[in-house]
């Protein structure tokens, strides 16, 4: 099994975003607006802890980081953390399984992570989605985000409920499934 990307991302973002529960060996995932997060990459910092436990804060959002064994670095209140984990909920609260904790000692990777995700929302260019039909929406969706291997019908539902839409334009060829739950757009 190929292990997932960590994006990088506001906690608010993961907030907002859409829990999907993984059936089988498919890892849980956050629906956002600008991925499908398996694996979270996020900066804050420490404002509460708790036995293997702490919250997180990036100014976007609070989350828990939550560990069911002792973790190798604890954080201390007060301090800038990366962590690399995986999104989770259990007794419907929403957590983070952190992979990797690890303290930021040089302040200017707060200053360059912001910039990063600057560029990335500068570089998402907003369209007037909504005005647009649902099939226009889909195609449109997956061309900008086929990166070559088609676009996961999981990732669509981002959209909406766009099942009947998607059975529709594989019907009319406009589409087609390059493997199971992939589809790319016929040019």
């Amino acid at each position: 099994m190929e292990r997932q990307t960590a994006y990088i991302c506001k906690i608010g973002e993961l907030l907002k975003g859409r829990f999907i529960k993984g059936e089988g060996f498919e890892a849980n995932a956050v629906l956002t607006e600008h991925a499908t997060i398996a694996r979270a990459n996020i900066l804050g910092v420490v404002v509460h802890e708790e036995t293997n436990a702490f919250m997180l804060d990036d100014g976007t959002g609070r989350v828990l980081v939550k560990s069911f064994e002792p973790l190798h670095e604890v954080p201390a209140l007060g301090d800038v953390v990366q962590v690399i984990g995986k999104p989770r909920v259990y007794n419907d609260q929403f957590f983070i399984f952190p992979e990797i904790v690890k303290k930021i000692i040089d302040k200017r990777w707060i200053a360059y992570r912001q910039r990063v995700l600057e560029l990335r929302e500068k570089k998402v260019q907003r369209t007037d989605v909504e005005a647009m039909p649902l099939n226009q929406q889909i195609i449109s969706f997956i061309k900008k985000n086929d990166a070559g291997n088609g676009v996961s019908l999981t990732d669509l539902k981002v959209l909406g409920d766009t099942d009947k839409m998607i059975l529709q334009l594989l019907a009319d060829g406009e589409i087609f499934e390059v493997k199971p739950g992939y589809v790319k757009v016929l040019d």
